[in-house]
């Protein structure tokens, strides 16, 4: 009988996610359609100090469009249409809202 092989993308999916719960920062991905993909340990953790701002439970957020998180979901949609501006791409630091955590942009590549 040979030994049970998994299948590699899967693995490999497996292995991505646990670095980046192992991560100390927040880290969120979303899908091209805005619905949001994953949270990762640290996100999870921050989300739930700030459970009473938001509109659902922090269990409830994967699978929801990330608009969730936006005073002005039509703003977003606007700059996504343009494009992101240059000076965002790389990282970007914004200052805190509401007495909440400072946010970070960091576009990946296709």
């Amino acid at each position: 009988m040979r030994p049970f092989k998994p299948h590699p993308r899967k693995t490999a999916g497996r292995s991505f996610e646990f670095a980046l719960d192992a991560l100390p920062v927040n880290a969120m991905f979303c899908d091209r359609n805005l619905v949001l993909r994953y949270l990762n340990r640290s996100s999870r953790k921050t989300l739930l100090t700030l459970q009473q701002y938001l509109p659902m439970p922090v269990e409830k957020l994967v699978g929801n469009s990330i608009h969730i998180f936006h005073k002005s979901p039509a703003n977003i949609d606007a700059l996504l249409v343009r494009g992101i501006p240059s000076e965002l791409i790389s990282c970007r630091t914004m200052p805190p809202s509401n007495s909440g955590p400072s946010n970070s942009i960091s576009r990946l590549r296709p």
